[in-house]
């Protein structure tokens, strides 16, 4: 039985190298902005790691970090490297950690949070009520869109 819990970055960086961007070394935090551009601001704050572990094995990981300034309705938040292991797919373990995540940005006064999810994760983010805001477009590491979910305090 898959057990969930908060991870560290050493216990991520192996996944997201090996199976979610193999080849590319991958850092805690980028500084990229809601449908483009950069601040590098970003990489100063600290970033969540969530997932679910099978022994010591993580099967399923997520992150999320602010990354705006204050607004008066509160921080807009990402939502970075969902991974779950094919063997693991299906069992609700992205949908779950999606639903902790938007719950617990919501406590912290998050008012939307963002991804750049890939074809295949999409309706994973679509279920737990992310919608999808610009069209799919090649990057680097994929074919990715921008998707987005309002939270209303």
């Amino acid at each position: 039985m898959s057990e969930f819990k908060e991870l560290t970055w050493e216990q991520v960086k192996p996944v997201w190298d090996t199976y979610l961007w193999p080849g590319r070394d991958s850092e805690p935090v980028t500084s990229m902005m809601y449908l483009g551009g950069y601040n590098l601001h970003f990489k100063s704050e600290e970033p969540y790691f969530i997932g679910f572990v099978e022994g010591t094995e993580v099967v399923a990981v997520n992150s999320y970090v602010k990354t705006d300034v204050p607004k008066p309705d509160g921080y807009e938040w990402r939502s970075r490297g969902l991974w779950v292991h094919p063997k693991y797919r299906g069992c609700g373990h992205a949908s779950s950690l999606l639903r902790y995540m938007i719950k617990h940005v919501w406590e912290m006064g998050g008012s939307m949070i963002w991804t750049m999810p890939r074809r295949g994760a999409l309706e994973v983010y679509e279920s737990v009520g992310f919608e999808k805001v610009t069209e799919w477009k090649k990057q680097d590491w994929g074919v990715n869109c921008y998707a987005r979910k309002e939270l209303l305090h």
